[in-house]
Parts: structure tokens; C-alpha cells; sequence
């Protein structure tokens, strides 16, 4: 539900976010794509420690310096979503690059919808309704 305090967009302004957005959702899945990486090479590097050491092998140190790493592309992919909040946007799906404004249209509380790789806002929803139930713009 949009709060009275949540800003309200117009579509003039949500064009021009729309190659902004592009760009950190884009940067966003490369980002995640990269932590993804970091995650499974440092979990089958624990797991192979774990099997040296019960074969009875000399384990190596914890790889520390991989785990900061992780941490760090934790970091910054939680700043890449405040940046996004911070525009006042909704986002609905950052995977699948769905984002939500709120909006005024007719006198009615709305969120114009828009999916990233769309090159305009094309449906709304209104407040009351799912993300799903989209309905195309005239």
C-alpha cells in the first residue's frame, strides 16, 4: 500500500530514471552473479578442507582472506538496493528487474509498473492489488 509520505512519480520522471535503473539492476545481477562465484569456490574449499581433514591430512588455514571477500560483495550489493530505494521506487523483483512507482492517476493511488529491458512504462496496478495484476496503460 503506497504511504501518503512516499513521493509520487510522474511518467516524465520515471523515463528518465529508466536508463539509470537499467544500469544498477544491470550492475545489481553482475554483482550477485559474482558473490554467487565467490560463495560456491569458498564452500567447496571449506568442504575440501573438511575432507583432508578427516583422511587425516595437514588441513590449510581457513581462507580468511576469500571470506572477507564475500563479505565485502554482500556489502555492496545491499548499498546497490538502498541506492535503488533511495529514488523512491518499489522494488518488486530485482531478478526478473520489475520496479513499481508510486504514482497519482485520476485522483486514484496507483503504481506504474515497469520491467527492466521495457523501453517505457507500458501498465499500472492499483494500490490494492497484487504485483500481477497489471493493467496496460491507454
Amino acid at each position: 500500500m503506497v504511504r501518503e509520505s512516499e513521493r509520487s512519480f510522474t511518467l516524465e520522471e520515471i523515463h528518465r530514471l529508466l536508463p539509470d535503473l537499467e544500469v544498477r539492476i544491470t550492475r545489481f545481477l553482475e554483482k550477485k552473479a559474482a558473490y554467487a562465484r565467490m560463495h560456491d569456490q569458498l564452500l567447496m574449499e571449506e568442504l575440501l578442507q573438511d575432507i583432508e581433514g578427516r583422511q587425516g591430512t595437514p588441513a590449510a588455514a581457513a581462507p580468511d582472506e576469500e571470506a572477507g571477500k564475500l563479505e565485502l560483495a554482500i556489502s555492496e550489493l545491499e548499498r546497490e538496493i538502498s541506492e535503488m530505494r533511495r529514488l523512491g521506487c518499489l522494488l518488486q523483483d530485482l531478478e526478473k528487474g520489475w520496479v513499481d512507482f508510486p504514482a497519482q492517476r485520476n485522483s486514484e493511488r496507483i503504481y506504474f509498473c515497469w520491467k527492466r529491458g521495457d523501453p517505457s512504462v507500458r501498465f499500472y496496478r492499483l494500490c490494492s492489488t497484487a504485483a500481477s495484476e497489471r493493467r496496460p496503460l491507454e
